[in-house]
């Protein structure tokens, strides 16, 4: 790592160590956001990992950060660490420091953003530099008449040839390229496609 590199990481704690393998949380506005606790809680109990967490600003509505055991960024953070020209820009340090960036849940509306290119929060922005090799996973969470919409449809294929979405069933981890099978989503008590389940990381 260069100098201006470690320089910046201090400055932002995000300092890295040999053998250790960042993991980068972000969550969306969805209700599925009540589960980043107990998701943080999983991957801290894997060997060899580090995890930090980005948030949007609806999604702080669905958790309590004190539940959450790591550090958490928001917009604020982003724009706080930058006064000068010389400052470290968060969201170009969060690229630099994961390995894997899984947003989960990641929202119909962040959905949609990401897909037409937009980046107007530090979660977005730090998808939007994102270094595409490394693993980007998304956990799409929403109410199945969201997911079933033909702009979902479109938001979800043309730009995501080139990725993967993550889908999280109990006890067990999978990829999907197109449709998640239907799990029942406990909200709103319909039949859901979408909704994050209790998971299980070893």
């Amino acid at each position: 790592m260069h100098a201006d590199e470690s320089s910046s990481c201090t400055q932002t704690s995000l300092n890295t160590s040999s053998g250790v393998f960042n993991v980068l949380v972000g969550v969306t506005g969805s209700v599925a956001a009540l589960k980043l606790p107990l998701l943080v809680s999983e991957l801290l109990q894997l060997s060899g990992v580090d995890v930090r967490v980005v948030t949007t600003e609806h999604a702080k509505h669905f958790y309590n950060p004190a539940d959450v055991q790591v550090k958490i960024y928001s917009d604020s953070d982003e724009w706080e660490l930058w006064t000068h020209r010389s400052d470290p820009v968060l969201h170009i340090e969060l690229r630099r420091w994961a390995h894997l960036f899984i947003i989960a849940p990641l929202d119909a509306n962040t959905l949609a953003k990401i897909a037409n290119g937009i980046c107007d929060n530090l979660l977005t922005c730090v998808v939007r530099a994102w270094d595409m090799s490394r693993p980007l996973l998304f956990c799409p969470a929403m109410n199945t008449a969201m997911w079933n919409h033909p702009i979902t449809a479109e938001h979800v294929k043309g730009p995501w040839q080139r990725c993967q979405l993550l889908s999280l069933q109990s006890n067990s981890t999978f990829f999907i390229n197109q449709m998640s099978p239907k799990i029942h989503d406990t909200v709103t008590n319909i039949r859901g496609l979408c909704r994050i389940a209790h998971t299980q990381t070893r």
